[in-house]
């Protein structure tokens, strides 16, 4: 999704041990009814804020995978840089 600050990738993750999802693999599995209600959970949340957004089509799980390691991998970069931070914050 995206709003006045840029994107902002969502993932939509459920408790392997959920019986209610324990048969989905991918998002491609779960209802439309589902779907539609996520969607608006994400318009309705930043309303709030008084902030427009759009939301792109729903990726899969290989795609939620990549979005995970590419932040891992961004935070390992980054790591030392943001602990410096905090600690001068928390002076």
């Amino acid at each position: 999704m995206s709003d006045d600050k840029g994107e902002d990738d969502k993932i939509i993750a459920v408790h392997v041990d959920d019986p209610q999802f324990a048969d989905y693999r991918d998002i491609r599995e779960v209802p439309r009814h589902t779907l539609a209600e996520l969607k608006r959970f994400f318009l309705d949340y930043k309303v709030l804020e008084k902030k427009q957004v759009s939301i792109e089509a729903l990726q899969g799980h290989a795609e939620a995978e990549n979005v995970i390691l590419a932040a891992i991998a961004l935070y390992q970069r980054e790591a030392e840089a943001l602990r410096s931070g905090s600690e001068a914050k928390a002076r």
